[in-house]
């Protein structure tokens, strides 16, 4: 790796130009702290930033890009503030969190990637303030009991969904603008389930929400407008709340509730605005 940080050491590290390094461009781990303002990280073998073992960087207006793996890498029970940094045209998802990583993710630019952001196998954090675009599949995508917290992203114009959550996935969805999406913007399958309040999903290409094949989702005061089929399906063993929400001008229509003969489902639908 480019640079090793470790055991509690707190270096600081500004407009450095961190590249082409046969394995991370920056490895924190072992408890390690710093301070990384303003770098280049690009071109390396493995991830751009490499964070592990209860590393715990400050990561701030850098440039990760052309790595060969992840932008940021934030694993076994790894941490990190990663604040108004552009993450992008990385062969693999931008920012990927795993394995009880809980990163602050704040104010980022995550694009040109296959997804923007991957939370995966028990992987937390918080996406605050962030703008999250043109990446070929997922903007954002939970799966494996992850559990991440989205309040207040810009997430647009990806490839597929929006949000994408799946194989028993769990967050939560706060003043989220999603919209112009390939596909659908939010996504709940294979028994993912979702809280999400005061979110706008519009103008994708598919449908606004769609739950189904045991998804669940409780969703309150959202507003789901301007796609081109449904505002929210419920379809094929999805399963939830819909409360309070305001559902318009969707193409092919408001609410769409349809079972399928394998599933039972179990829906409620209760004080929206639907035009």
């Amino acid at each position: 790796s480019g640079v090793m940080v470790e055991t509690s050491a707190n270096p600081t590290f500004t407009k450095n130009e961190i590249k082409d390094n046969k394995q991370h461009g920056v490895l924190v781990f072992e408890s390690g702290l710093g301070e990384f303002n303003g770098n280049t990280v690009t071109g390396n073998r493995e991830n751009g930033f490499e964070v592990r073992t209860g590393g715990n960087p400050h990561v701030d207006g850098n440039d990760v890009s052309g790595n060969k793996r992840y932008g940021c890498h934030v694993c076994t029970d790894g941490l990190g503030q990663f604040v108004a940094n552009k993450v992008h045209d990385n062969a693999m998802p931008g920012v990927y969190v795993q394995s009880c990583g809980a990163p602050l993710l704040t104010r980022n630019e995550v694009y040109n990637s296959s997804v923007g952001v991957s939370f995966v196998g028990g992987g937390r954090g918080t996406m605050e303030g962030n703008i999250i675009f043109d990446n070929i599949g997922d903007g954002v995508s939970i799966d494996t009991l992850a559990e991440p917290t989205l309040v207040g992203n810009t997430i647009r114009q990806n490839g597929r969904h929006g949000v994408a959550v799946g194989t028993d996935g769990r967050g939560s969805l706060r003043e989220n603008d999603v919209f112009g999406n390939g596909e659908h913007c939010v996504s709940v399958i294979d028994g993912g389930s979702i809280t999400m309040a005061g979110n706008k999903l519009h103008d994708s290409k598919q449908s606004g929400c769609v739950v189904s094949n045991s998804g669940c989702v409780n969703m309150e005061g959202n507003h789901l407008y301007a796609n081109k089929l449904c505002g929210v399906e419920m379809c094929a063993g999805g399963e939830g709340v819909v409360k309070g929400n305001f559902v318009y001008e969707n193409e092919e229509g408001g609410i769409l509730c349809s079972g399928a003969d394998s599933y039972q489902q179990d829906v409620t639908v209760d004080g929206n605005d639907v035009y």
